[in-house]
């Protein structure tokens, strides 16, 4: 059969079977005018009734309805796709995962020592007289904790929990690396864990995740507790605290374009909730107040709904609001009489960066310190500095109340990492491609470089902080190909 027998065929063209929408059919009628053309041009005449019979079979009424049905159907089940990558797992899901793994561990928190960890810190003790004049780090293990980690390591006791972009959150032995156990929460995790009275809190998801939930677990008998669920995602790190005037305690989290959450810890009861715009910095509480900053909405550019705040602890009740000049992700940091916050955009290119300053009495803005680039670490307070780095890996001291840069470093990456406080006067940073980093935080003298030899594995970027334990002397790394690792620092001092 030759090319002009083929396509003129009328069985072949009457076999057809319509399965496709309508511009299909166009798209054919087109390509077999393309054919007819080309055989033109060989001196070949093609007879035009078998395309004629295609195009009157698919334009028929009911293959077109077929058609039109087909294709809603099928866009459909890709928009449901799309929208399952973005929900959290299944409650029932999640409840049989952690039955299965109750029984398997139940009985390994028993007798296991756990302190309370509950929240990012930002401020710390000014450093004494006895600075740090080198820094050693020296790497005693390594572990695996899933296909990334987005979050820092939380020490708690004996133990150290990440949580893992696999949908688990890891506990591991704080002498060896060796792994505990897990607890399943099955979207990915990018809060730090929190501990309290012997529970595990932590939250699910990024900007993409939907409806996410706050998980707890009962650490003693491994246990799932419960959920509490939300409309936005909870990827803030939590915060366990006490309101001395209610003399109850209250876990505070964030959720998004679903604001901010205050439930009981132990009943996980809804105590109250404040929607002021999209949440995702970490709450500070002082004197009964939690103060907090809001960020635009990813998607809906040129809003303008970015603000910090002031609420009343025991009630939720709205304090104070002032108009930020970018959106906050971050906590913020108290400085004296204000509460500062790193400010800059992450869905428009930007580099505006700020720490913006709020009388923590009456919200009248105060100091401002600018940066290069949208500010988006945790803050740090180490004496008369706020250490903080940018979203083009830049860390600067920026010496308050006066709101000037006193030093800064390139460390040359798009990374969100964020300071950690050492000790005796040292901060310590992950960077992205040139190792952690040590700066003397009073002027950044540069005291050390370390970068893991290729039988300690490969660096990688982290988007947490450098967790130190109560010691001051271990370091614990996180970072984005899954690996936690456990560093001794060394010291030598001025005197």
């Amino acid at each position: 059969m030759g090319i002009a027998d083929m396509y003129n065929s009328p069985e072949i063209a009457k076999a057809v079977v319509p399965t496709v929408a309508v511009p299909l059919a166009t798209i054919m009628f087109l390509l077999n005018a393309i054919v007819s053309w080309v055989a033109s041009l060989f001196g070949l005449k093609l007879d035009w009734q078998g395309p004629r019979d295609l195009l009157r079979v698919l334009l028929r009424p009911r293959v077109v309805v077929a058609a039109v049905v087909l294709n809603l159907v099928t866009v459909g089940l890709v928009y449901a796709w799309r929208q399952s990558r973005t929900m959290p797992s299944p409650l029932i899901e999640v409840e049989w995962m952690n039955d299965v793994l109750e029984h398997r561990w139940s009985a390994v928190g028993v007798g296991r020592a756990y302190t309370d960890s509950t929240g990012r810190v930002t401020e710390v003790a000014p450093p004494d007289r006895s600075i740090a004049q080198t820094v050693a780090f020296r790497q005693l293990w390594r572990t695996n904790a899933g296909r990334g980690i987005l979050g820092a390591a939380t020490v708690a006791g004996d133990s150290v929990f990440v949580g893992s972009v696999d949908g688990y959150v890891y506990e591991f032995n704080q002498s060896d690396g060796k792994l505990v156990r897990r607890f399943y929460v099955g979207a990915e995790i990018s809060p730090d864990p929190v501990v309290w009275k012997n529970r595990l809190f932590v939250g699910e998801g990024t900007h993409e995740t939907r409806r996410a939930r706050l998980y707890a677990f009962d650490l003693t008998s491994s246990r799932f507790v419960g959920a509490v669920q939300t409309a936005g995602h909870t990827e803030g790190t939590p915060t366990v605290v006490h309101d001395d005037r209610s003399g109850r305690d209250q876990l505070l989290f964030v959720a998004g374009s679903d604001g901010i959450y205050s439930v009981n810890p132990l009943t996980l009861e809804l105590q109250w909730h404040f929607v002021g715009g999209h949440t995702d910095a970490d709450p500070r509480v002082r004197d009964g107040r939690v103060y907090f900053s809001t960020g635009v909405e990813k998607g809906v550019p040129g809003t303008n709904n970015h603000f910090a705040y002031a609420l009343d602890l025991q009630t939720g009740a709205r304090i104070w609001r002032a108009e930020t000049p970018a959106s906050g992700w971050m906590p913020g940091v108290f400085v004296g009489h204000e509460v500062c916050f790193g400010v800059g955009e992450i869905y428009t290119k930007s580099s505006f960066g700020q720490l913006s300053c709020y009388d923590t009495g009456t919200g009248r803005a105060g100091t401002v310190a600018s940066a290069d680039a949208p500010v988006l670490s945790v803050p740090l307070l180490v004496g008369n500095h706020v250490i903080v780095a940018d979203r083009d890996g830049e860390v600067c001291g920026m010496e308050v109340p006066h709101g000037r840069r006193t030093w800064c470093h390139a460390t040359y990456g798009e990374e969100n990492a964020s300071v950690g406080y050492l000790a005796q006067g040292v901060v310590i940073y992950p960077s992205a491609t040139q190792g952690l980093l040590a700066f003397d935080p009073e002027n950044g003298r540069m005291l050390t470089v370390w970068k893991p030899e290729p039988a300690d594995g490969m660096w990688a970027a982290s988007n947490g902080r450098a967790t130190v334990a109560r010691s001051g002397s271990a370091v614990y790394l996180t970072d984005t190909s899954g690996n936690l690792r456990k560093l001794e620092a060394q010291m030598r001092q001025l005197n």
